[in-house]
């Protein structure tokens, strides 16, 4: 299957034009600026001198996984790609099914949403056992 570009680009301009996809690229875009800043803001310095540090915890055993500090950084990545991913996919899909591409839009906002209450969890667990 080959992708063309200029079919993307000119569809890129009429999905920058309605006001909905601005929203909800705005939104998406800050959630994940969110993500990325909140460790930074919250954690930094004193988390780059730990061996380890609490990634996830589980209410039946409590803290289950650790990783190194960078670790952390792993949910804003795999955001950006999911943003990427979704907005490429709603650019390819606008000519043929734009419906499609509104559920794209609305579907990366709310997995932005989740990934960003995940972070915060993961932020407030490293401020509890004092990072």
């Amino acid at each position: 299957m080959k992708l063309a570009i200029k079919p993307l680009i000119s569809n890129l301009h009429i999905l920058a034009a309605r006001r909905f996809f601005q929203v909800t690229g705005f939104l998406s875009l800050l959630c994940v600026g969110s993500m990325t800043l909140l460790p930074i803001w919250q954690l930094f310095p004193g988390l780059q001198n730990k061996l380890a540090i609490p990634l996830h915890y589980n209410i039946h055993f409590g803290v289950d996984l650790f990783g190194a500090w960078w670790q952390i950084f792993t949910i804003p990545a795999v955001g950006t790609l999911i943003l990427f991913i979704n907005f490429v996919g709603a650019l390819y899909l606008w000519r043929r099914e734009k419906v499609l591409s509104y559920f794209f839009a609305t579907g990366t906002v709310l997995i932005e949403l989740i990934f960003l209450v995940g972070m915060v969890f993961i932020v407030l667990l490293n401020l509890a056992y004092g990072v």
